[in-house]
C-alpha cells in the first residue's frame, strides 16, 4: 500500500511539472490528464493502440480549450503515432484537420496548410464532396492569411467547380464571395467586379428562393384559416338544428296543454297539480340547456377569431423582417459597389502613369542589356573553369566518405541521408570498428564544419583527417577525450592562436559497445550538436551536446566536455544530423522548417524500416522546399540497434 501510494504521488509531481508550467490549467483539468494519461499507459502495455490514442486525444483536447497549445500539439502528435500503428485513417484525418486550426490559433499558417492538405487528401480518397468543398473553403481562408493569393484563387475555384455540379448554391455564393474578396487583396479589380456581380446575383436568387418558400407557408395559412371557417359553419349549422329541436320540444308543450284540459276533466285537482309540477320542472330543464348551448357557441367564436388574429399578426412580423432585412442587404451592396468603382478609377489613373514610367525604363534596359551581354560572354568563360574545378574536387570529397564493405557489415542498420547545397559540402560523415577488451567498438560521428561549398570541404577533409589519426591510431575511444583532441588538433593546425581564424565545427560522436553479437551500450559526446533517440513505440527524447564547437580560440573558455552513456535493453533508433534541414525555408509562409517539426518528423520516420527512412526524409525535405533554394548542406545519419 505504502508502495502504490509513493508511485502515485511521483507521477502526479512529474505530470504537474509537465503540464503545469504555464498555469492556465486548472486543477481539475490537470487531473483529468494525469487520468487520461495513465490509462493511456496501461492500454499500451497490452497493445490497445487505439484505446491508448482515445484516452491521450481527451487529454489533448483538454490542453487546447486551456490554450496550451503546444501542449496540445505534441499529445496530438503522440496519438497520430499510435494510429499510424493501427491504420485507423479515420482518427488520422480528425487529428490532422485539429493539428490545422491548432496551429491557425498560434498563427502558424505554413504548418495549418500542411495539415488541411492531409485531411484533403484522405476526404478526396474518401469521395465525400461536401467534405472537400469545406476543407478547400478552409485551406484559401489561410492561404489569403500568407498572402499565397494564387493558391487561395486555385482551391477557391476547384471549391467552386464540385458546388456547381453538386448544385449546392449555397457554397456557390461562398465561393464567389471569397473570390471577389481574394481578387481583390491581389489587386484584379476587373476579376473582383465580376465575381462580386456573381456573388450579388446568387444573393438575389437565394432571397428569391426564400420568398418563394414564405409565400407558400403564406398558402398553408390560408388552408388553416379555410379549415377553421369550415368548422365555424358546421358549428353554426349544428345551433340551427339546435334550435329546430328547442321549437319541436315547445310545440310539444303546447299539445301537452291542451292534454291538461283534458286531464281538468278526468282527474281531481290534486292529480292535475301534480302534472303541472312535471311539466314546469321539464321545461326548467329545457331553459338550463338552452343557456348551456350559447354560451359554448359564445366560446367557439371567441378562440376562432382569437386564432386568426394570432396567425395575421405572426405572417405579418415575418414578412416585414424579411423585407427588411432584404432592403438592408441592398443599401450594403450598394455601398460596397460605390466604394469599387471609386478604388477602380484610381487604379486606372496609377496604371497610365507606371505605363509612361515603364516606357522610359525599357529604354535605359536596352542599353545597359547591350553591356550586360558583353560581361556575360566573360562570366561564362570564368565560370566553366571554376566548375570544372569544383567537380573535380567533389570527387575527391566523395572518395573520402565511402567507407569499406567490412565496416559497413560490422554497423548496426543504418542510413545516411546527404544532400550538400552545392557540389562539394561542409558536412561529413566518419564511421569505424575496432575491437578494445574483448569487445567490438563502433564508432559512428556526423558533423557539420563552418561554411559550406569548398571552406566547409576543406575542414571535412581536416576533420576526417583528424578522426583516423585520434581513433585508428592513436586508440582513443571516449568520446568526450576524442572531441578534446579534435577541438585541439584544430587549434594547431590552423594556428587558431596566432592567425585569429575562429573555423571549428559542429559534431556528434556516438561509441557502441557490442558483446557476443548484441548492443549493450552506447557513449555519446557532441558539440553543438544534439542526439535523437527513440525507443520503439515511444515519443522521441534527446541528449544535447555542449554549448560550444570544436574550434576556434577563445582563452575564457575551458572545452570540458560532457559524457553520456545509454543502456541498451530494447530497440532503440538514434539520429544525429546538422542544422541544414530545419533551417531551410520553404513551406506557404517561406519559413524555416524548424526542430520542432523536424523532431515531429523523426517520430513519424522512426516507425518505418531502416531502409526506407533515407527515401521518406528525402521527399519530406524536397517537399518542404518547393522551388526554394537550399540554404545549408543537410546530413541525417540513422541507425538502430537492439
Amino acid at each position: 500500500m505504502k508502495r502504490a501510494l509513493v508511485i502515485w504521488v511521483w507521477l502526479n509531481m512529474s505530470f504537474l511539472s509537465l503540464y503545469g508550467q504555464q498555469g492556465y490549467l486548472t486543477a481539475r483539468d490537470s487531473g483529468k490528464i494525469f487520468s487520461y494519461l495513465q490509462e493511456a499507459s496501461q492500454r499500451k502495455t497490452i497493445k490497445d493502440w487505439r484505446g491508448a490514442s482515445d484516452l491521450i486525444n481527451k487529454a489533448a483536447l483538454i490542453c487546447w480549450d486551456a490554450r496550451e497549445f503546444q501542449k496540445a500539439i505534441d499529445l496530438f502528435h503522440q496519438s497520430l503515432v499510435l494510429n499510424r500503428l493501427v491504420d485507423n485513417q479515420s482518427g488520422i484525418f480528425g487529428i490532422n484537420n485539429n493539428l490545422a486550426f491548432l496551429h491557425a490559433d498560434l498563427q502558424q499558417y505554413d504548418s495549418s496548410v500542411y495539415y488541411f492538405t492531409k485531411v484533403l487528401e484522405g476526404r478526396r480518397q474518401q469521395g465525400a464532396s461536401e467534405s472537400v468543398i469545406s476543407a478547400l473553403i478552409n485551406i484559401s481562408v489561410v492561404y489569403n492569411k500568407l498572402k499565397r493569393h494564387a493558391e487561395a484563387v486555385k482551391a477557391l475555384e476547384e471549391a467552386l467547380e464540385i458546388a456547381n455540379s453538386q448544385n449546392n448554391l449555397e457554397r456557390v455564393r461562398t465561393c464567389y464571395g471569397l473570390l471577389a474578396e481574394t481578387y481583390e487583396k491581389m489587386g484584379d479589380m476587373k476579376k473582383t467586379q465580376e465575381y462580386f456581380e456573381r456573388y450579388k446575383s446568387m444573393v438575389e436568387m437565394l432571397n428569391k428562393a426564400q420568398l418563394f418558400a414564405l409565400q407558400q407557408e403564406l398558402t398553408k395559412e390560408q388552408e388553416t384559416r379555410r379549415r377553421i371557417e369550415e368548422a365555424r359553419r358546421l358549428a353554426e349549422m349544428e345551433a340551427r338544428l339546435q334550435e329546430e329541436a328547442l321549437s319541436r320540444a315547445a310545440r310539444r308543450l303546447t299539445i301537452q296543454d291542451s292534454a291538461i284540459a283534458v286531464l281538468n276533466e278526468r282527474y281531481t285537482k290534486n292529480q292535475m297539480a301534480l302534472e303541472i309540477m312535471r311539466q314546469d320542472s321539464l321545461i326548467k330543464s329545457l331553459e338550463i340547456k338552452q343557456l348551456q348551448y350559447e354560451k359554448q357557441q359564445q366560446q367557439i367564436r371567441f378562440y376562432f377569431w382569437l386564432a386568426i388574429g394570432m396567425a395575421a399578426l405572426v405572417i405579418a412580423l415575418v414578412v416585414i423582417a424579411f423585407l427588411y432585412r432584404i432592403e438592408k442587404n441592398k443599401e450594403r451592396e450598394n455601398r460596397l459597389l460605390q466604394a469599387k468603382n471609386q478604388e477602380l478609377a484610381a487604379l486606372g489613373q496609377q496604371l497610365r502613369q507606371r505605363s509612361i514610367e515603364l516606357a522610359a525604363a525599357n529604354q535605359e534596359l536596352t542599353a545597359a542589356l547591350e553591356q550586360v551581354n558583353l560581361q556575360k560572354e566573360i562570366i561564362e568563360k570564368k565560370n566553366q573553369a571554376i566548375a570544372e574545378s569544383i567537380q573535380y574536387a567533389a570527387s575527391i570529397q566523395q572518395a573520402a566518405l565511402l567507407f569499406t564493405p567490412q565496416v559497413r557489415q560490422a554497423l548496426p542498420p543504418h542510413f545516411v541521408f546527404y544532400q550538400p547545397r552545392d557540389v562539394v559540402g561542409g558536412d561529413f560523415y566518419w564511421f569505424t570498428t575496432l575491437e578494445k577488451e574483448n569487445q567490438q567498438l563502433c564508432v559512428i560521428v556526423a558533423a557539420d564544419c563552418t561554411g559550406h561549398g569548398i571552406p566547409g570541404a576543406f575542414m571535412s577533409m581536416l576533420g576526417g583527417a583528424l578522426l583516423h589519426q585520434i581513433i585508428n591510431q592513436q586508440g582513443i575511444t571516449s568520446p568526450a577525450s576524442i572531441l578534446q583532441k579534435m577541438h585541439d588538433g584544430l587549434n594547431q593546425t590552423l594556428n587558431q592562436q596566432q592567425s585569429g581564424n575562429q573555423d571549428g565545427m559542429d559534431i556528434g560522436v556516438c561509441v557502441l559497445y557490442k558483446h557476443n553479437g548484441k548492443y549493450h551500450y552506447l557513449e555519446y559526446a557532441g558539440a553543438k550538436m544534439t542526439l535523437f533517440y527513440i525507443p520503439h513505440g515511444e515519443v522521441l527524447q534527446t541528449c544535447k551536446g555542449d554549448r560550444w564547437p570544436i574550434g576556434g580560440y577563445d582563452p575564457k573558455i575551458k572545452h570540458n566536455f560532457s559524457h553520456f552513456s545509454l543502456p541498451i535493453e530494447t530497440p532503440i533508433s538514434f539520429y544525429l544530423s546538422s542544422d541544414g534541414f530545419a533551417d531551410q525555408f520553404g513551406g506557404f509562409a517561406e519559413r524555416k522548417f524548424s526542430t520542432a517539426n523536424f523532431k515531429a518528423l523523426l517520430q513519424q520516420a522512426h516507425v518505418l524500416p531502416i531502409d526506407q527512412q533515407e527515401e521518406f526524409l528525402r521527399e519530406q525535405f524536397n517537399q518542404w522546399k518547393g522551388k526554394f533554394p537550399q540554404v545549408d548542406d543537410v546530413m541525417v545519419v540513422g541507425f538502430v540497434c537492439s
